[in-house]
């Protein structure tokens, strides 16, 4: 059994028709790596992927970005000014209509 695999799929609720959908084969881009305990929110038709666990066992704060219309990811790890929030799992993450909100967190170390 798998039980324990992290995934990196992305599916669709269609509330209108109560059906799901896989989006996990984009148009263009690379979908982030397999994680969990991530951040995730979405502003104006884009999904944002923030840190969590990947498979390695590594805790991340990378930022990926999915385009709903286009079908597409892209990493936007690097920001235009500022700087990124530290590598986090376990974050509370909200969205409003122009920023993505990070608050708290585990590094995952014991140290």
């Amino acid at each position: 059994s798998d039980l324990n695999s992290y995934r990196n799929s992305l599916h669709a609720y269609h509330i209108a028709s109560g059906t799901w959908s896989d989006r996990s084969s984009p148009l263009g881009g690379v979908a982030p790596a397999a994680r969990y305990d991530l951040g995730f929110g979405a502003i104006n038709g884009r999904l944002y992927v923030f840190a969590g666990y990947t498979n390695s066992g590594s805790v991340q704060n990378d930022l990926h970005e999915y385009d709903i219309g286009a079908e597409t990811w892209s990493d936007v790890s690097t920001p235009a000014a500022g700087t990124r929030p530290s590598a986090r799992s376990n974050h509370g993450t909200t969205a409003t209509e122009v920023a993505l909100y990070v608050f708290g967190g585990t590094t995952g170390s014991t140290t």
